[in-house]
This record gives C-alpha cells, sequence and structure tokens, in this order.
C-alpha cells in the first residue's frame, strides 16, 4: 500500500480550508468526484474506513512532515 500511495501523493496538491469540517473520502474537493469514488482501490486496501473521517482525523504533524493515517 505504501507504494501505491506514494504515487498518489505525487498527484496530488491542494489547499482544502478548514480540516476539522472537510470529510477526507466523501467531501468533493478532486473537482466533481470524491476520494472514495475516484480512487475505491485505495479505500478498499485502506480496509474500508470511516467514510465520515474529517482530514484532521487521518493526519499527524510529525518530525516537520504531514504523516497519513489512511485505516
Amino acid at each position: 500500500m505504501k507504494d501505491y500511495f506514494f504515487g498518489l501523493q505525487n498527484e496530488i496538491s491542494m489547499v482544502i480550508g478548514n480540516e476539522n469540517h472537510t470529510l477526507f473520502w466523501t467531501s468533493k474537493y478532486l473537482g466533481d468526484s470524491t476520494l472514495m469514488f475516484t480512487f475505491p482501490s485505495l479505500y478498499i486496501v485502506c480496509g474500508n474506513p470511516n467514510p465520515n473521517a474529517k482530514i484532521s482525523d487521518m493526519e499527524t504533524w510529525n518530525d516537520n512532515s504531514w504523516t497519513w493515517s489512511l485505516s
């Protein structure tokens, strides 16, 4: 999964706004689509995580960089 996500992170860069209100998997911040719909394989590989998880629930700040916890 790490290699799959590494390729994905090189493709996505954006300012989302309030990470405490934006849902990671189901908010439409990729144009007219959601991460869960656009990348269903990633969602499944992550173990079908909570679709209502906020971006702030999925990230932590470690050693001057963001770490994502997708499962």
